[in-house]
C-alpha cells in the first residue's frame, strides 16, 4: 500500500467517525446535567468519563459530549446494573 493510500484510507475514517458524532443529539446541560440526573459529584462523572466507564460520553477534542439516546439506553435498559454501577461510583468518592 501506498503512502497516499494509508492517508486517504485514515483521512476516510477519521472523516466517518467524525459524521457519526455529528449526527448525534447531544443532552442539554451536558456531564453536569448527567451528574445532577445520577446523584454524582460533576468531577466523579468526568473521571469515569475519561476512564471510559461511561459508554454515553464520547471526548470531542479537548470537550466531552454526552449523547442522549445512549444516556437514555443506558438509565432504561437495566435499572439493577445502572443502580450498582451509581452505588460503587458513589463509594468510590468517598
Amino acid at each position: 500500500m501506498t503512502f497516499v493510500k494509508a492517508i486517504t484510507i485514515f483521512a476516510i475514517k477519521i472523516y466517518q467517525r467524525i459524521g457519526a458524532l455529528m449526527n448525534q443529539s447531544y443532552l442539554e446541560g451536558g456531564i453536569p446535567k448527567v451528574a445532577e440526573v445520577l446523584g454524582l459529584n460533576e468531577q466523579t462523572v468526568y473521571r469515569h468519563a475519561k476512564k471510559g466507564n461511561f459508554p454515553f460520553i464520547k471526548k470531542v477534542g479537548s470537550r466531552y459530549v454526552v449523547i442522549e439516546a445512549a444516556f437514555n439506553d443506558w438509565m432504561f435498559s437495566s435499572p439493577l446494573v445502572a443502580g450498582a454501577t451509581i452505588k460503587e461510583m458513589e463509594e468510590e468518592n468517598v
